[in-house]
């Protein structure tokens, strides 16, 4: 009855969701291999395997040359922020970049996920 109502109104979303569970789909664990090429089979595992990568990605030596940034000679360090009130132009031109159909927000269709 749920699949019968979500294909009335169009919601493809829980239909398909729907099928999903009717044909005992199960979503596959992340394949992550280890350092031999093996595939983690655990939790465990998966999680050494992420501290052994960040471990090699962020433990770099340090840089040979470092900016000082008291000797800087740049005149004008800041930078230049309109500050004004918004006009209404500026909320035209940005409303006519927006997608078509498309709001800022969670719709009904992503409120179940």
């Amino acid at each position: 009855m749920e699949a019968e109502y979500a294909a009335q109104v169009g919601d493809s979303k829980t239909i398909y969701k729907i099928v999903k569970e009717l044909s005992g789909y199960k979503p596959q664990q992340p394949l992550i291999k280890l350092a031999d090429r093996q595939r983690a089979s655990t939790h465990e595992q998966q999680a050494n395997r992420w501290l052994q990568h960040f471990e090699s990605v962020l433990n770099c030596p340090e840089p040979n040359i470092l900016y000082n940034f008291e000797n800087d000679d740049s005149d004008d360090p800041c930078l230049e922020v309109c500050v004004e009130q918004i006009t209404e132009e500026e909320v035209a031109r940005a409303v006519k970049r927006l997608k078509n159909g498309k709001a800022a927000g969670i719709d009904r269709y992503s409120q179940n996920s």
